[in-house]
């Protein structure tokens, strides 16, 4: 039996020689066919694979080997026809030069002898990190549709030390065993994915102030690893890594009337790696990308995003890679563009060209970027999305694209070390299947962000603006919200990701939403039990429920709010198809769209994803949430006027003008436009917020609030108008933020004729106004 040191020193030697042609070569390239007495090259990854039965590491007295009794049918069979096999503990030794490597574990959960595949539950750790715990390889390639599966991790080792993975039966079974099929250990170039010591910062923490560090004594997990645009590049075809990298068709969320982008290629640009190490990507990934095109008009109106199930309570490092090949792009903000992440602000100025120095295009760059996904209600999974919002701003760029050459995902261990997150549920037996994922990390087909503003601003002026234009869409789109108290930000499905069972008088087409049967809404919301409902209204009550894997008792999956219109209600059945027709339409970053719905019998049901945080109101008044800066408010009312804007462009073709009350109602709106007309501004405003806005700014916001609450329509300003506005007056805030800005009953000068102007109408006030899903403020600000 071969001595540790000996047995790393003999892959090296056979392993590293097909690597020599490589841009990067690995100091340590090992690979292990677990099981096996041979060695195996193989000609889909280009790899020699090195049998562990004549070179056995300490400690595996106690395991056995075994062939699988049906092989996979996939080409690459090796490493996954035989597997080393244990109901006790048993450890490979690895030394190792120090240094950060990535560990790669395969396993194929078939029929091994005297072995049920599904009484295998084990852990693996690797030095002090825990890797996976109560790992299920059965339930986790049942529930993705897969026959093997691969798992990948990062970890340092240090000088002197060496690398033992072990393998742990979970011990809460007498019959639980632990296998592995092959496993990888290859050396990677120092501080790829690590922050260097030398570094002063660190990675920005989306959503805060702080900065992260991955120091060596954390552990990575790779969760996805994509090459956006472009086709699938194999292992053999990576830059000395053998890392896989995925096309983004099965990440890409997209509907029917939602463009999913273009795909320029350029394979003859010369790349020029200044910015960055020539093997952090292949160069296929930054001469392939995703873009919006050309269409500034069109490109206004919608997001190219992407979403990623992620198991929550972990820190996530998402690295972005750019590089502009386009001819027509080569010098600075000629393509600027918003960057949002896990519904949060990432980059508001994106500029390839300007990060990569300005000296033209044909420069690989990348950027990393820290968020974190943790869960208020126990989810065992999160969709961590990545949205590309063209500039709308014509000023502020040429074109009103946006660019993303690839991408990559990484878990980041906990304090403790850990990395494992829970098992797929068991694959129901029902006939209606929920989504299922298709490949190691990929995802359900559809999806999209959806949300609600359902609140008033209390004591700010953006309530001049939401309340306006909300209150005359509310009446058109009756009854497609929920109350208050509810938020979505959620996820569309489609034919291509469930089984569609319809009543036969159902006519709606599967790709435009989901359809649930009123057996899922049931268990959704356990029989519609009263402890579910979050909200009520004319229309009837509103349920959290949990769906996809999922019900009510055990709280798992996804939350949903689902909305069950009274038996009694007026609206019919053509009338509510002709609504979910609609809503289901509505595909934009700021706009609320519909999931699902059920017409079972006499069942009116439309379903939206939930939101535990909240309501807008929930973080402005009566609360005991931290008050909202005065730059978050002005972003809210941004990202509302990017909605409307679609909506009046796309839903209705003109601005809505409907008188909705009458003018005997008191309330927010006619406070502030009195206070206008007596230039005692300063009474509205929150006092939160007195002393923090620049009067300037302020001056600017009303200006842009009166104008739209005039009730001549063509003296309004377009969407288009309120978008540059309400940016001009974050400006002027923003350059503010330096002085010591003070607001002494601050009055701003109107003329008589201007007074005039001022609409004296009335908007309503009460709840029912907010019930319907048209706008949603970008919920990254509460």
């Amino acid at each position: 039996m071969f001595r540790p040191f000996y047995v790393s020193l003999f892959f090296y030697y056979f392993t590293s020689l097909i690597a020599s042609e490589s841009i990067y070569n690995p100091v340590e390239n090992i690979a292990l066919d677990c099981g096996y007495s041979g060695n195996t090259t193989t000609a889909i990854n280009d790899r020699t694979w090195l049998g562990d039965m004549n070179s056995k590491p300490h400690n595996l007295t106690s395991s056995v080997t075994s062939e699988a009794h049906q092989p996979p049918t996939q080409d690459d069979k090796v490493p996954y026809s035989t597997a080393r096999l244990s109901r006790s503990e048993f450890t490979y030794f690895f030394s190792l030069t120090s240094g950060q490597k990535f560990i790669r574990l395969h396993f194929y959960p078939a029929s091994y002898s005297n072995f049920d595949r599904s009484k295998a539950f084990f852990s693996v750790k690797a030095g002090p990190f825990t890797l996976l715990k109560n790992f299920s390889a059965a339930l986790t390639v049942d529930a993705l549709q897969l026959q093997v599966i691969s798992k990948e991790f990062y970890v340092n080792v240090e000088d002197n030390q060496r690398l033992n993975i072990t393998f742990i039966p979970s011990p809460t079974s007498p019959d639980a065993y632990a296998f592995i099929n092959g496993i990888e250990v290859v050396s990677i170039p120092s501080n790829l994915y690590y922050t260097a010591a030398e570094d002063p910062g660190g990675i920005p923490i989306i959503g805060q102030e702080q900065r992260y560090r991955i120091e060596n004594n954390t552990a990575l997990e790779t969760d996805y690893r994509v090459n956006v645009g472009g086709n699938t590049i194999s292992p053999a075809e990576d830059t000395g890594m053998y890392r896989s990298w995925l096309d983004d068709n099965e990440y890409l969320v997209a509907s029917k009337l939602v463009n999913k982008g273009v795909l320029p290629v350029n394979e003859s640009i010369h790349l020029d790696f200044t910015m960055i190490p020539n093997y952090s990507a292949p160069e296929e990934v930054y001469q392939t990308a995703r873009t919006m095109g050309m269409n500034k008009t069109l490109n206004k109106h919608y997001n190219l995003t992407w979403e990623f199930p992620v198991d929550s309570g972990f820190y996530y490092m998402v690295r972005l890679h750019f590089c502009e090949f386009q001819p027509e792009i080569f010098s600075s903000y000629q393509r600027v563009f918003y960057i949002y992440i896990a519904n949060q602000t990432a980059e508001e100025n994106a500029d390839v060209i300007g990060w990569s120095g300005g000296n033209g295009n044909g420069i690989p760059i990348y950027r990393d970027y820290v968020v974190p996904m943790f869960s208020k209600v126990n989810e065992k999974k999160m969709n961590l999305s990545i949205a590309l919002q063209a500039n709308p701003v014509d000023w502020k760029t040429e074109y009103n694209d946006a660019i993303l050459n690839g991408l990559e995902i990484f878990k980041i261990s906990s304090f403790d070390g850990n990395l494992y997150g829970p098992n797929p549920d068991p694959t129901p037996s029902t006939t209606v299947s929920p989504p299922i994922q298709k490949s190691t990390g990929q995802k359900n087909n559809e999806a999209t962000i959806i949300g609600i503003v359902s609140g008033l601003v209390a004591g700010i002026i953006v309530i001049s603006i939401v309340v306006f234009f909300v209150s005359r869409r509310c009446k058109r789109v009756s009854n497609a919200g929920f109350d208050d108290g509810i938020s979505w930000w959620g996820r569309l499905y489609t034919s291509g990701t469930t089984k569609s069972i319809k009543t036969p008088r159902s006519t709606l087409p599967s790709e435009m939403c989901r359809y649930f049967s009123l057996a899922q809404i049931k268990a959704a919301t356990n029989n519609f039990d009263n402890v579910f409902i979050i909200g009520a209204g004319g229309f009837g009550n509103v349920y959290k429920g949990y769906i996809d894997n999922g019900s009510a008792r055990d709280n798992r999956s996804n939350p949903v709010a689902i909305k069950r219109l009274k038996p009694g209600s007026q609206q019919g059945a053509h009338e509510f198809e002709t609504e979910i027709q609609m809503l289901s339409q509505l595909r934009h970053l700021h706009l609320v769209s519909l999931i699902g719905y059920c017409n079972d019998g006499n069942e009116m049901i439309l379903v939206y994803d939930y939101m535990a945080r909240g309501t807008l109101r929930d973080h402005l008044y009566n609360t005991d949430n931290p008050p909202l800066s005065w730059n978050q408010r002005l972003q809210i009312c941004i990202g509302a006027a990017h909605g409307l804007n679609y909506l009046h462009t796309v839903v209705c073709a003109k601005a809505p003008i409907t008188r909705l009350v009458t003018k005997e109602q008191v309330n927010l709106v006619e406070w502030m436009q009195q206070c206008y007309r007596n230039g005692k501004l300063d009474e509205i405003v929150d006092p939160f917020l007195k002393g923090k806005i620049a009067p300037e700014c302020l001056k600017k916001f009303v200006e842009i609030a009166t104008n739209c609450l005039l009730d001549n329509g063509t003296q309004r300003p377009s969407m288009n108008d309120v978008w540059w506005g309400l940016e001009f007056a974050l400006q002027l805030q923003e350059s503010a933020a330096d002085k010591d800005v003070k607001l002494h009953a601050f009055e701003i000068e109107i003329m008589d004729d201007e007074k005039a102007l001022i609409s004296k109408s009335i908007v309503d006030d009460s709840d029912d106004m907010f019930t319907c899903s048209v706008v949603a403020v970008d919920n990254r600000q509460v």
